[in-house]
């Protein structure tokens, strides 16, 4: 029996607010979800200034502005000058944040890879089309991880 919407749509939230606990549990290289998702959204879209990354984690700036002020604090990005703008600066990776992200990101997947390697072919291949119908339901935007090859190795190590 199909749940009707509105019975389907607290269930999904239930299940990802449980993951998403799940996840938030694992503080890997010291850094918080939202840290995380911080550093890859600047490393996969390249530097970035604090206003395009507020825009598109969907906080205001001055949220972004104190999570990456500690970030430049503990070595994670630095502020590098924008060429366009000479006032403004844009946040690149360092070599530690890179390090630290690819660590935090490689223990997250691994609980959920752990979770995933369980479950038949047909299963996974029922969770990758959920995936797909939920992000067209519910984000008309995505905010858009796809790795460059040179990161997913990095995951693999």
């Amino acid at each position: 029996m199909t749940l009707p919407p509105d019975a389907l749509a607290e269930r999904v939230y239930e299940v990802l607010t449980r993951m998403m606990r799940t996840l938030r549990s694992s503080r890997e290289a010291g850094l918080s979800l939202e840290r995380l998702h911080a550093l890859r959204l600047i490393d996969t879209r390249g530097p970035l200034s604090v206003a395009e990354l507020a825009q598109l984690e969907g906080v205001h700036a001055s949220t972004m502005s104190r999570l990456t002020s500690s970030l430049a604090r503990e070595g994670f990005v630095r502020r590098i000058p924008y060429q366009r703008d000479g006032r403004g600066v844009l946040l690149k990776l360092t070599p530690r944040g890179e390090r630290a992200e690819a660590q935090a990101l490689r223990r997250r997947l691994e609980l959920m890879i752990s979770g995933l390697s369980r479950r038949s072919t047909k299963d996974l291949a029922t969770v990758e089309r959920a995936l797909h119908i939920l992000e067209e339901a519910m984000l008309p935007e995505s905010s858009g991880f796809d790795l460059p090859s040179e990161k997913q190795a990095v995951l693999k190590k």
